[in-house]
């Protein structure tokens, strides 16, 4: 990719994705990337200003230390839903990631990758990472997100979980899932799976609508014949949101203050899942 410096303005070819500086040390992204694309913490903080579309084919990597800041809105109740979630050809103000191709965001122990909102402000929520049918295996490792507000994609359609995957395909490990409507949620059939070491939950800084729009920390959805089993192991539950799974290996995780409701809800009538050595901690 060629990068250009004019007087302090960075542009970045090719034309179908602008690059626009916000100030020294940050720049303003959105639209759709149509080839191979590195973000570094170089330019930290990415501020998203549009919505990001990850082109099939392509790959978005993201490396360790790299802060994306993406635009949201007030998410109070029904009707901030309606106005400023849903896709609706593009005018959502809550804005998304939505991956045709694959993203692969790989921080560390020490520099994790962090997807937060833009605005500073308590009632104010972003999108999703919305990984439909066709993309590739994305894999997120030692990410940070927080205060998703999900997406509606179309009737019918709601990406509800901070990622939300219907590829079957994902690689998931010792990620942050916090403050977030719903966590992770993997629909359709498994393929490649795999969720470990993560946490998910939420803290006094979610809203109490949010709190409770979709309370899923984590859902996986169970394979036909000829698909595979997805492994949910290490991973730590905080707070009072459901678990939805179908054929599993549930196994080694903690799970922690669940007052009221169900805890795991197990999804399938032909399915069979195995849970071991979990450990449930203040559950009703």
């Amino acid at each position: 990719m060629k990068k250009i410096l004019i007087s302090l303005v960075i542009i970045l070819f090719p034309l179908s994705f602008l690059l626009f500086p916000f100030n020294l040390s940050s720049i303003e992204v959105g639209g759709h990337l149509t080839e191979d694309t590195i973000w570094s913490p170089v330019n930290n903080p990415y501020l998203v200003i549009d919505n990001i579309f990850v082109d099939s084919g392509v790959t978005l990597t993201i490396l360790p230390g790299t802060v994306i800041k993406i635009q949201s809105a007030p998410l109070t109740g029904w009707q901030d839903y309606d106005d400023y979630f849903w896709y609706q050809n593009g005018n959502n103000l809550a804005k998304l990631f939505w991956v045709n191709g694959r993203i692969i965001a790989e921080g560390t122990q020490q520099d994790s990758i962090i997807f937060t909102r833009m605005e500073d402000d308590f009632d104010h929520y972003w999108g999703c990472i919305y990984i439909p049918e066709e993309a590739d295996m994305c894999r997120f490792k030692h990410c940070r997100l927080e205060f998703s507000g999900s997406s509606g994609i179309w009737v019918g359609r709601i990406a509800k979980g901070a990622i939300t995957l219907y590829n079957g395909l994902g690689i998931f490990e010792n990620n942050t899932f916090w403050n977030n409507v719903s966590g992770l949620l993997i629909y359709y059939h498994c393929k490649t799976i795999e969720v470990a070491g993560n946490k998910l939950g939420y803290d006094d800084n979610i809203n109490s609508f949010a709190e409770y729009l979709w309370k899923e920390q984590l859902t996986v959805a169970g394979p036909d014949e000829g698909y595979k089993t997805a492994l949910v192991a290490g991973n730590e539950f905080f707070n009072d949101y459901t678990i939805y799974v179908s054929t599993i290996n549930f196994v080694d995780n903690y799970i922690s203050y669940h007052p009221s409701g169900w805890v795991i809800s197990c999804q399938g009538y032909n399915d069979i899942a195995y849970f071991y050595d979990n450990s449930f901690y203040d559950c009703d």
